[in-house]
Protein backbone atom coordinates (compact mmCIF):
# COMPACT_ATOMS: atom_id res chain seq x y z
CA UNK A 1 0.00 0.00 0.00
CA UNK A 2 1.38 3.43 -0.97
CA UNK A 3 1.53 5.88 1.97
CA UNK A 4 0.34 9.47 1.65
CA UNK A 5 3.84 10.95 1.56
CA UNK A 6 5.02 8.64 -1.22
CA UNK A 7 1.76 9.09 -3.11
CA UNK A 8 2.30 12.85 -3.05
CA UNK A 9 5.82 12.47 -4.44
CA UNK A 10 4.57 10.19 -7.20
CA UNK A 11 1.93 12.75 -8.14
CA UNK A 12 4.63 15.43 -8.25
CA UNK A 13 6.68 13.28 -10.61
CA UNK A 14 3.66 12.70 -12.85
CA UNK A 15 2.91 16.43 -12.94
CA UNK A 16 6.17 16.95 -14.87
CA UNK A 17 4.50 15.33 -17.88
CA UNK A 18 0.93 16.47 -17.26
CA UNK A 19 -0.84 17.76 -20.39
CA UNK A 20 2.12 16.77 -22.58
CA UNK A 21 2.27 14.30 -25.44
CA UNK A 22 4.61 11.45 -24.54
CA UNK A 23 6.14 8.36 -26.08
CA UNK A 24 7.11 5.62 -23.64
CA UNK A 25 9.94 3.31 -24.67
CA UNK A 26 8.05 0.16 -23.79
CA UNK A 27 9.64 -3.25 -23.28
CA UNK A 28 6.83 -4.71 -21.21
CA UNK A 29 9.21 -5.00 -18.25
CA UNK A 30 8.57 -3.74 -14.72
CA UNK A 31 9.87 -0.19 -15.13
CA UNK A 32 8.30 0.69 -18.48
CA UNK A 33 4.98 -0.84 -17.38
CA UNK A 34 4.98 1.28 -14.21
CA UNK A 35 5.74 4.39 -16.27
CA UNK A 36 2.93 3.62 -18.70
CA UNK A 37 0.45 2.96 -15.91
CA UNK A 38 1.33 6.17 -14.06
CA UNK A 39 1.00 8.33 -17.16
CA UNK A 40 -2.39 6.94 -18.17
CA UNK A 41 -5.00 9.75 -18.18
CA UNK A 42 -2.27 12.30 -17.39
CA UNK A 43 -0.84 13.09 -20.82
CA UNK A 44 -2.77 14.68 -23.66
CA UNK A 45 -1.44 11.93 -25.90
CA UNK A 46 0.36 8.77 -24.82
CA UNK A 47 1.82 6.04 -26.98
CA UNK A 48 3.85 2.98 -26.09
CA UNK A 49 6.56 2.08 -28.58
CA UNK A 50 8.28 -1.31 -28.61
CA UNK A 51 11.32 -1.94 -30.75
CA UNK A 52 11.48 -4.76 -33.28
CA UNK A 53 14.88 -5.87 -34.51
CA UNK A 54 16.83 -8.97 -35.40
CA UNK A 55 18.30 -9.12 -31.90
CA UNK A 56 14.97 -8.94 -30.00
CA UNK A 57 12.90 -12.11 -29.84
CA UNK A 58 9.29 -12.22 -31.02
CA UNK A 59 8.36 -13.67 -27.63
CA UNK A 60 9.49 -10.44 -25.98
CA UNK A 61 7.51 -8.39 -28.48
CA UNK A 62 4.41 -10.55 -27.97
CA UNK A 63 4.70 -10.08 -24.21
CA UNK A 64 4.90 -6.30 -24.68
CA UNK A 65 1.82 -6.43 -26.93
CA UNK A 66 -0.07 -8.42 -24.31
CA UNK A 67 0.74 -6.00 -21.49
CA UNK A 68 -0.03 -2.95 -23.64
CA UNK A 69 -3.43 -4.47 -24.45
CA UNK A 70 -4.08 -5.04 -20.74
CA UNK A 71 -3.21 -1.39 -20.10
CA UNK A 72 -5.55 -0.44 -22.96
CA UNK A 73 -3.04 2.04 -24.35
CA UNK A 74 -2.01 2.82 -27.95
CA UNK A 75 0.94 0.61 -28.84
CA UNK A 76 3.22 0.61 -31.84
CA UNK A 77 6.01 -1.72 -32.90
CA UNK A 78 8.90 0.28 -34.36
CA UNK A 79 11.42 -1.46 -36.56
CA UNK A 80 14.95 -0.27 -35.86
CA UNK A 81 16.92 0.23 -39.05
CA UNK A 82 20.68 -0.22 -39.10
CA UNK A 83 22.81 0.93 -42.04
CA UNK A 84 24.84 -1.82 -43.71
CA UNK A 85 28.12 -0.06 -42.89
CA UNK A 86 27.24 0.63 -39.25
CA UNK A 87 29.84 -0.50 -36.70
CA UNK A 88 27.15 -2.63 -35.04
CA UNK A 89 27.53 -5.29 -37.75
CA UNK A 90 31.25 -5.65 -36.96
CA UNK A 91 30.17 -7.19 -33.63
CA UNK A 92 32.50 -5.04 -31.47
CA UNK A 93 32.84 -5.63 -27.71
CA UNK A 94 30.54 -2.63 -27.10
CA UNK A 95 27.89 -3.88 -29.52
CA UNK A 96 25.15 -3.48 -26.89
CA UNK A 97 26.08 0.17 -26.48
CA UNK A 98 25.59 0.80 -30.21
CA UNK A 99 22.32 -1.15 -30.15
CA UNK A 100 20.86 0.92 -27.31
CA UNK A 101 22.12 4.16 -28.80
CA UNK A 102 20.42 3.36 -32.11
CA UNK A 103 17.14 2.73 -30.29
CA UNK A 104 17.27 5.98 -28.29
CA UNK A 105 18.25 7.99 -31.35
CA UNK A 106 15.44 6.63 -33.52
CA UNK A 107 12.84 6.98 -30.75
CA UNK A 108 13.86 10.61 -30.33
CA UNK A 109 13.55 11.23 -34.08
CA UNK A 110 10.15 9.54 -34.10
CA UNK A 111 8.91 11.78 -31.30
CA UNK A 112 10.08 14.91 -33.10
CA UNK A 113 8.59 13.84 -36.44
CA UNK A 114 5.21 13.00 -34.87
CA UNK A 115 5.04 16.09 -32.69
CA UNK A 116 5.47 14.47 -29.27
CA UNK A 117 6.83 16.61 -26.43
CA UNK A 118 8.92 13.96 -24.72
CA UNK A 119 10.28 10.43 -24.76
CA UNK A 120 10.24 8.65 -21.40
CA UNK A 121 12.39 5.62 -20.80
CA UNK A 122 11.88 3.09 -18.03
CA UNK A 123 15.25 1.48 -17.48
CA UNK A 124 16.84 -1.09 -15.20
CA UNK A 125 20.24 -2.49 -14.31
CA UNK A 126 20.46 -5.73 -16.25
CA UNK A 127 23.47 -6.94 -14.36
CA UNK A 128 24.65 -6.10 -10.88
CA UNK A 129 28.35 -6.46 -11.68
CA UNK A 130 30.56 -5.60 -14.63
CA UNK A 131 30.12 -3.87 -17.99
CA UNK A 132 26.98 -1.78 -18.52
CA UNK A 133 26.70 -1.01 -22.27
CA UNK A 134 22.97 -0.29 -22.10
CA UNK A 135 23.48 2.26 -19.36
CA UNK A 136 26.34 3.83 -21.29
CA UNK A 137 24.02 4.24 -24.25
CA UNK A 138 21.45 5.84 -21.96
CA UNK A 139 24.08 8.33 -20.79
CA UNK A 140 25.02 9.12 -24.39
CA UNK A 141 21.36 9.66 -25.29
CA UNK A 142 20.97 12.00 -22.30
CA UNK A 143 24.02 13.95 -23.43
CA UNK A 144 22.44 14.30 -26.89
CA UNK A 145 19.13 15.52 -25.36
CA UNK A 146 17.24 12.57 -26.88
CA UNK A 147 14.79 12.38 -23.95
CA UNK A 148 13.76 14.48 -20.96
CA UNK A 149 13.33 11.94 -18.18
CA UNK A 150 14.19 8.43 -17.07
CA UNK A 151 11.65 6.67 -14.85
CA UNK A 152 12.58 3.70 -12.70
CA UNK A 153 10.81 1.64 -10.05
CA UNK A 154 13.58 2.56 -7.58
CA UNK A 155 17.15 3.86 -7.80
CA UNK A 156 18.62 0.39 -7.43
CA UNK A 157 17.35 -0.27 -10.95
CA UNK A 158 20.09 2.09 -12.15
CA UNK A 159 22.83 0.79 -9.88
CA UNK A 160 23.29 -0.67 -6.40
CA UNK A 161 26.70 0.99 -6.26
CA UNK A 162 26.21 4.23 -4.33
CA UNK A 163 29.15 5.90 -6.08
CA UNK A 164 27.93 4.93 -9.55
CA UNK A 165 24.35 5.95 -8.79
CA UNK A 166 25.39 9.37 -7.44
CA UNK A 167 27.65 9.89 -10.46
CA UNK A 168 24.72 9.11 -12.77
CA UNK A 169 22.48 11.56 -10.91
CA UNK A 170 25.09 14.33 -11.26
CA UNK A 171 25.61 13.56 -14.96
CA UNK A 172 21.90 13.50 -15.73
CA UNK A 173 21.31 16.72 -13.78
CA UNK A 174 24.08 18.34 -15.84
CA UNK A 175 22.33 17.17 -19.03
CA UNK A 176 19.00 18.47 -17.59
CA UNK A 177 17.47 14.99 -17.68
CA UNK A 178 15.36 14.06 -14.65
CA UNK A 179 15.51 10.66 -12.99
CA UNK A 180 12.12 9.80 -11.50
CA UNK A 181 12.29 7.01 -8.92
CA UNK A 182 8.70 5.98 -8.24
CA UNK A 183 8.98 3.74 -5.17
CA UNK A 184 11.57 6.05 -3.56
CA UNK A 185 9.40 9.09 -4.27
CA UNK A 186 12.42 10.89 -5.70
CA UNK A 187 12.81 13.37 -8.55
CA UNK A 188 16.51 14.08 -8.89
CA UNK A 189 16.24 17.77 -9.83
CA UNK A 190 14.24 18.47 -6.65
CA UNK A 191 16.37 20.08 -3.92
CA UNK A 192 14.34 18.23 -1.28
CA UNK A 193 15.38 14.86 -2.74
CA UNK A 194 19.10 15.16 -1.93
CA UNK A 195 18.86 13.35 1.41
CA UNK A 196 16.54 10.67 -0.03
CA UNK A 197 19.00 9.98 -2.85
CA UNK A 198 21.88 9.55 -0.40
CA UNK A 199 19.92 7.26 1.93
CA UNK A 200 18.58 5.16 -0.93
CA UNK A 201 22.09 4.80 -2.38
CA UNK A 202 23.55 3.64 0.93
CA UNK A 203 20.77 1.10 1.52
CA UNK A 204 21.16 -0.31 -1.98
CA UNK A 205 24.94 -0.59 -1.62
CA UNK A 206 24.61 -2.37 1.73
CA UNK A 207 22.29 -4.84 0.03
CA UNK A 208 24.90 -5.38 -2.69
CA UNK A 209 27.65 -5.94 -0.12
CA UNK A 210 25.49 -8.50 1.68
CA UNK A 211 24.71 -10.23 -1.64
CA UNK A 212 28.42 -10.45 -2.50
CA UNK A 213 29.19 -12.01 0.90
CA UNK A 214 26.45 -14.61 0.43
CA UNK A 215 27.69 -15.48 -3.07
CA UNK A 216 31.27 -15.84 -1.85
CA UNK A 217 30.19 -18.03 1.08
CA UNK A 218 28.66 -20.54 -1.36
CA UNK A 219 32.12 -21.66 -2.40
CA UNK A 220 33.37 -22.23 1.15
Amino acid sequence: MVNKSLNGKIEKAIDLLKDKSVIVAFSGGVDSTIVAKLLTNVCTKLKLVTVRSKWISEDEIDEAKKIAAELNLPHEIMAVSVDDDHIFWENPPDRCFHCKHLIFEQLSNKAKNEGYDAVVDGTNHSDTFGHRPGLQALEKAAENKEFEAVAVDDLSRLSRSNHQMLTLVLKFNYYQVKIISVSDGIITDDENSKLGIQISGLINELYLDDLKKKLLSLGE
